[in-house]
């Protein structure tokens, strides 16, 4: 199947399979941001993208729920990935 693989730098990276993206949704409150079941790759900014996963990724330590990251062009990204996953 097709991959969804995000990086921050070459400090984080993940990905998932493109049937394990739930939906898509734009900045998240900061309280979400920080979530435990939140895996925020924006690093030091604050994230304008939020990918819902279903089910959770499995990650070390914790479940993981969503991916939070920090886009250039959010509105492309969304616009792609629906396409990929949606069409």
């Amino acid at each position: 199947g097709e991959w969804l693989t995000l990086r921050a730098g070459r400090l984080r990276s993940v990905a998932v399979p493109l049937t394990q993206i739930a939906g898509l949704r734009g900045e998240p409150t900061r309280a979400e941001a920080k979530a435990r079941d939140v895996l925020n790759l924006a690093l030091i900014a604050h994230p304008n993208v939020v990918i819902d996963l279903d089910p959770p990724l499995a990650r070390r330590w914790r479940r993981v729920r969503a991916l939070a990251h920090r886009l250039d062009d959010p509105a492309g990204f969304v616009a792609a990935l629906e396409s990929a996953c949606w069409a």
